[in-house]
């Protein structure tokens, strides 16, 4: 057997634990305590249960205190089974819980053990105490009859006098006579006050209904059958503990389905097993949720308990960027944490920012996080990403999360196509700068900016000449400043798509001043210029790799508007020979540190 096994049943202290809740379905989430009181939390892999169901039973079927040998009675409810485990020197214990799955396993690896749980039984119809199979129970000394062995007490009781019987001495323990009927009004009563949004500890029930005598155990199984005969609307949590009492009945009548109801299959609308049509209750009954439950018939989808954790997306042009926003909607009655969102970009994108902002390491991921988001609330996050290629590119991800019940769930984000057009282009009438400044006040524009990858007037020629390859009118070139290592240009472009006519606008600008190289195109079409700024940028990496062997470096926000992380204003672009210092946090900026 593995040491590393072993090691999680030992508490940080060094003295065993033991085991008192299991709970999940392929991950088990295990909760331990060591007689000092320690408290320990860790996850066992369903997968690897051969190898630590041994641990688990020595750890599980023992008392806290002491190594005396305990009595074990199991309750099953659900797809969990509850063991009251009895120590014949500190009496009652606990009630521990853990899968049916793992506790047939268990007990499956000694022949001494009890019988092994093959489907969850419906409660029994009496909702008093469960009887014990021991042999030979006493009489009562007071009216003959046999008496019942209750395991939480250790003691035999007689329903008929309503007392407990111990070495045929009567202890006075119950003073008054138990009305059901009672009992069930005060249920009903107080679940009709109950909000819905908080859920009840069962153990506290007694004190809250007003009746510390009779046991919570008790008040349980009556819930239990209250639910399933839909006199009461509520869900039980039996790894918890825990009740909630709902405004409305989740039994749905036969009758909703008319005559087809005894041909057509039903499945349950919570975890979509096929339900089981009770004729005594006039409803269906779900043996994986235990209960009665909503259906759906077999031709409808059935819906699953990821649907209500909705992730929602779609896109729009942004200044020559995609900007992909992403919805995490929380429909359920409980807050999820740990949220995960997780976009796969294809090569025809480049991810720039992610909001809300992110760390440099999950921003080069596509990794957003959400701590924690409330009940019927919603929180979005936008993906900026940089067109490289012209075509059409598919972005789908997943979304991963923690429920109350700390199980972890994903769902997947439906696949969306993110058109990038790159519009053919001809030679228009002639114009001059003054018409296409006039016209750029009503077009929508955007840029693209690199550093200078050699001198300024060679860094010029080449984008120059990637632009001219297309049917592009050339208007006019001149130099803005001609002071020494100061050097600016600008040049200017015109023509009109040959599908749309829409007319489109190329500026050049060349700053040594700033070591910026930058192209600007204006058009009526965010489409189409996004497209047309990404194939442009596209061919001229490709031409200044070719010509020169190297590649270009990208700014992108914030350097792309020559601004530091803190908000100062740079002076310029790093170089290959010089770093940038900001003025304000003292932040050295390098030529590799640009895209």
């Amino acid at each position: 057997m593995s040491n590393s096994w072993q090691n999680n049943f030992i508490c940080n202290c060094g003295a065993p634990l033991t085991i008192s809740i299991m709970k999940g379905i392929k991950d088990l989430v295990t909760v331990g305590f060591c007689p000092l009181g320690h408290r320990k939390k860790f996850i066992l892999s369903m997968g690897n249960i051969d190898q630590w169901a041994s641990i688990l039973k020595t750890h599980f079927f023992k008392c806290h205190t002491c190594d005396k040998p305990i009595k074990s009675q199991p309750f099953f409810r659900g797809s969990y089974v509850r063991v009251q485990i009895t120590c014949p020197v500190h009496g009652k214990n606990e009630t521990r819980l853990l899968p049916v799955a793992v506790y047939n396993t268990i007990v499956g690896t000694d022949q001494k053990d009890s019988t092994i749980a093959t489907s969850p039984q419906k409660p029994a119809k009496s909702t008093t105490i469960q009887q014990s199979t021991a042999a030979s129970p006493p009489t009562c000394q007071h009216c003959g009859d046999l008496t019942i062995f209750v395991p939480q007490y250790s003691r035999y009781y007689c329903r008929k006098c309503q007392r407990y019987v111990v070495d045929q001495k009567i202890v006075e323990k119950v003073r008054h006579t138990l009305d059901f009927d009672d009992l069930k009004s005060k249920i009903k009563i107080f679940a009709e006050k109950a909000n819905e949004n908080i859920p009840y500890a069962i153990c506290d029930l007694p004190s809250q209904l007003n009746v510390p005598n009779i046991d919570s155990f008790q008040i349980e199984l009556l819930l239990q059958e209250l639910i399933n005969k839909g006199e009461l609307a509520g869900q039980i949590d039996s790894a918890i503990g825990e009740v909630i009492f709902l405004p409305s009945k989740l039994v749905t009548p036969a009758q909703s389905f008319g005559a087809a109801s005894s041909l057509t299959k039903q499945f349950c609308a919570k975890c979509g097993s096929e339900t089981e049509f009770v004729k005594a209750h006039n409803a269906y009954f779900c043996r994986h949720c235990y209960d009665y439950v909503k259906t759906v018939p077999s031709s409808a989808a059935i819906p699953t308990p990821e649907e209500r954790v909705e992730a929602l997306r779609d896109f729009d042009y942004v200044g020559g960027q995609i900007r992909f926003k992403i919805v995490i909607a929380n429909k359920t009655k409980f807050v999820i944490t740990a949220i995960r969102v997780d976009l796969d970009i294809p090569k025809e994108f480049k991810l720039v920012r992610i909001l809300p902002e992110t760390s440099l390491e999950d921003l080069n991921r596509g990794l957003s996080k959400i701590d924690k988001l409330m009940p019927n609330a919603s929180q979005g996050i936008d993906y900026y990403l940089e067109p490289m290629t012209c075509g059409n590119g598919v972005l789908v991800g997943f979304v991963k999360y923690q429920d109350a019940q700390g199980n972890f769930k994903s769902l997947d984000l439906k696949p969306r196509e993110v058109a990038i057009k790159c519009p053919l282009v001809f030679k228009p009438e002639e114009a001059n700068v003054a018409m296409i400044r006039n016209l750029m006040t009503t077009l929508t524009e955007d840029y693209r900016r690199w550093a200078l990858p050699t001198t300024p007037h060679e860094s010029f020629k080449l984008l120059h000449e990637t632009v001219t390859q297309f049917e592009i009118n050339h208007i006019q070139a001149y130099q803005l400043s001609e002071a020494p290592e100061e050097l600016e240009m600008e040049s200017w472009y015109y023509t009109r798509a040959k599908t749309t006519n829409h007319p489109l606008v190329i500026k050049i600008t060349v700053s040594e001043r700033q070591n910026t190289l930058d192209l600007m195109i204006a058009c009526e079409s965010m489409a189409e210029l996004t497209g047309l700024l990404s194939k442009i940028s596209e061919d001229f990496q490709t031409k200044v790799l070719t010509k020169l062997g190297t590649t270009l470096k990208p700014a992108y926000t914030p350097l792309k508007e020559l601004l530091c992380e803190c908000g100062n204003p740079l002076l310029k672009l790093p170089s290959r020979s010089q770093d940038v210092i900001c003025n304000s946090c003292q932040k050295t900026y390098t030529y590799e540190m640009l895209g």
